[in-house]
């Protein structure tokens, strides 16, 4: 599902809002980490910035997570 920008502000506040931990996917360069970035200032949260190419897969388990 395609969602706009300000679309997507709402659904993540929402979620969080509900106490759940939203993830959100998509193309590089759709500014996924801007709009993060500032709803974690929004309500005062840390970010934990995951991304999984920079990971081997036998330091998931404990090590890259």
């Amino acid at each position: 599902m395609d969602i706009s920008y300000t679309q997507a502000t709402k659904h993540l506040e929402k979620t969080l809002a509900a106490g759940l931990v939203p993830i959100l996917k998509g193309s590089p360069g759709l500014g996924k980490s801007t709009l993060i970035k500032s709803i974690a200032d929004k309500f005062n949260l840390q970010i934990i910035d995951l991304r999984l190419s920079q990971c081997d897969p036998t330091d998931l388990n404990d090590q890259c997570i």
